[in-house]
């Protein structure tokens, strides 16, 4: 299991960023920025095919990514609480929290730009 996410694709796709040559360089841009989504009564019947698409990211995640964002999301355990079952630092587990939970948002916002 590579926990130092060396040879992995970034945590947010590059080109959701401002080129180096923009007057703004690093920040989002427009349509790569993370959105609001929608509320309301077309949403709750989308839960179902939202949970649907949240398994199925997780399934893809690296399986150190997928066991940390279950420990901290689902079972709510504490940051020491992950490294001692995993056998991590705690800057692995923020890492690999932060990477699980990037790409489980970039699902989601595809899903909700109709991408996915």
């Amino acid at each position: 299991m590579r926990l130092d996410g060396k040879g992995s694709e970034p945590a947010v796709a590059p080109h959701r960023f401002r080129g180096k040559n923009d007057k703004h360089p690093g920040h989002w841009t427009d349509l790569g920025a993370p959105q609001i989504w929608p509320s309301g009564t077309e949403t709750t019947q989308a839960s179902g095919e939202i949970r649907e698409l949240l398994a199925e990211a997780l399934l893809l995640l690296p399986e150190a990514q997928r066991s940390v964002v279950i420990l901290r999301d689902v079972h709510r355990l504490t940051t020491h609480e992950i490294c001692h079952i995993l056998g991590i630092t705690v800057t692995d587990a923020r890492i690999l929290l932060n990477q699980a939970r990037a790409a489980l948002r970039t699902a989601l916002d595809d899903y909700h730009n109709g991408v996915a």
